[in-house]
Order: structure tokens, then C-alpha cells, then sequence
């Protein structure tokens, strides 16, 4: 788990347990008890309707932190620069032709398992879309095979 989604869920579990804390020498008001059966409870958090969630092709900066959340990459980089493999279990490479190892068991939200030609048309989808954040990173590449 990434450190960003770390933070969020400290950040969540922290408003949480803060929500039912008053003030040291204050009465807490006796108002109105919430009767909401945690049954019907929704957990939601905003987006900017505009982008589209799409880690490949949105730009939009106020979807960021949300789509990090949501997607993981194949590494992700340590406080310290050095790539940590994620849904990578590893790769080999000699400098211009690398092969990479995708983890097994990795499933979408759908069920779906993560299987490279997943990986290889998400890279194909930024290298095709100039407006990808991802685009010019990707100029070099010359093939993608699964």
C-alpha cells in the first residue's frame, strides 16, 4: 500500500475517532440521536466531473490524489527514489529491451485477473494520447508485446 493511501486512511480513521470528542469542561449537547442503521450509511468522496479517472489520459490535477487512490502501477518509488515493485513481481532488462513480470492473483474491482495484455494497452493508451500525462515519457518506446 502506497504511503499517499496510507495517509488518506490515517487521515479518514483520524476524523473518525475525532468526531465523538468534545472539549474538556464542555457538556456535550444532548440534541437530536442520529437513527441512521449503519446498513444505509454511504461513503463517498468527490471528483471533478470533468476528468474521467482514467490514470492513462486524465490531466485534470484535482482528480489526482483520488485516481492515486484508486490505481496502483506496476512499481512505486520509496521516499528515497528507488523503485518498490507493486503489481511487478520483477523484471530484466539490458538497457533498451526490458521484460517484466506482472504479479499473479492481481484482480480488478470487477474480478477480472490483471493480465499483461492489461498492462500492455494501458501503455499503448498513453503512448497513443498526446494529452496523456504519461505520453512523452514513452516516446522512446518503440515495441510493446505480452
Amino acid at each position: 500500500m502506497s504511503w499517499k493511501k496510507r495517509a488518506l486512511a490515517a487521515a479518514l480513521a483520524g476524523l473518525c475517532l475525532l468526531s465523538g470528542c468534545s472539549l474538556p469542561g464542555r457538556q456535550q449537547d444532548e440534541g437530536p440521536k442520529d437513527t441512521v442503521d449503519v446498513s444505509d450509511a454511504y461513503f463517498g468522496l468527490a471528483w471533478y466531473k470533468n476528468g474521467t479517472l482514467n490514470p492513462v489520459t486524465d490531466t485534470d490535477s484535482i482528480n489526482a490524489m483520488l485516481r492515486e487512490a484508486l490505481y496502483e502501477g506496476l512499481f512505486e518509488l520509496t521516499d528515497d527514489f528507488t523503485p518498490q515493485n507493486v503489481l511487478c513481481e520483477g523484471y530484466s532488462g539490458d538497457g533498451t529491451t526490458f521484460t517484466f513480470t506482472i504479479r499473479q492473483g492481481v484482480k480488478f474491482w470487477s474480478g477480472q485477473t490483471l493480465t499483461a495484455d492489461d498492462v500492455v494497452a494501458s501503455y499503448r493508451a498513453a503512448m497513443d494520447s498526446a494529452s496523456s500525462p504519461y505520453h512523452s515519457r514513452l516516446a522512446d518506446v518503440t515495441t510493446l508485446e505480452s
